[in-house]
């Protein structure tokens, strides 16, 4: 019973996916001038995405940092899957800290997974445009991803994620809501992987500034993973 109720909502949300994509598309290609913002979007979530460089889409081995880059690479070696990963950088009075935890799981014929990619930008001292102190504020940039994936065939799967992403530096806040949308081809004979990715479409819903939106860092993306024996 509890596995049909998950699989009724994984159907309720692939039905409005589509409406939902066409918002978080719109916005993508309609924003202009300016610089990106939530730059946190394109940091490698594990020390492994690191290592390669900081970015891959296609390698399909069950890394939960990779297919938080990449949600069509979401299967069944992700079920029951959790993952941990923290970075800091200790000075004084003022602990900058990265992390990462994610946990993935299968429910009927979709994988999903539950991502929190948190930067923190310890504390901020602020002071007026005479020098006076004004005491220290807090800062950090939160983003919260929801990804569920499908196999279409033996070699076909794809996969999309909702992130909302909260900012807060210093005195000034952000909410904005992206969106990755990925396809992914998979032969296990020739032991290749290729994958395309619209990555962080979507719109900065409250600017830190009102009346001045900032557009986010989007990026349409192949890659192409070959192992050899």
């Amino acid at each position: 019973m509890k596995l049909n109720i998950f699989e009724a909502k994984f159907k309720l949300l692939k039905n409005l996916f589509p409406y939902i994509l066409l918002l978080l598309v719109s916005n993508a290609f309609s924003q202009s001038g300016g610089s990106n913002v939530y730059e946190v979007l394109n940091l490698p979530p594990t020390a492994k995405v690191a290592g390669l460089g900081g970015y891959n889409i296609s390698l399909k081995d069950g890394d939960p940092g990779i297919s938080f880059y990449n949600p069509s690479l979401l299967d069944s070696s992700h079920s029951n899957n959790a993952a941990l990963s923290w970075g800091g950088l200790y000075i004084k009075y003022n602990d900058i800290g990265y992390g990462f935890a994610s946990y993935s799981n299968k429910a009927g014929q979709y994988n999903y997974a539950i991502n929190l990619l948190m930067l923190n930008y310890g504390v901020i001292h602020t002071r007026d445009e005479d020098g006076n102190d004004l005491g220290t504020e807090q800062s950090a940039d939160y983003v919260v991803g929801f990804s569920i994936s499908e196999q279409i065939n033996r070699h076909f799967s794809w996969g999309f994620t909702v992130k909302p992403v909260i900012s807060k530096l210093a005195s000034s806040s952000s909410v904005g809501l992206a969106g990755d949308l990925g396809v992914s081809y998979h032969d296990t004979l020739d032991l290749s992987s290729l994958s395309l990715v619209a990555r962080n479409m979507g719109a900065q819903l409250k600017p830190y500034t009102s009346g001045q939106k900032e557009k986010l860092p989007f990026e349409l993306d192949l890659g192409y993973t070959k192992q050899f024996q």
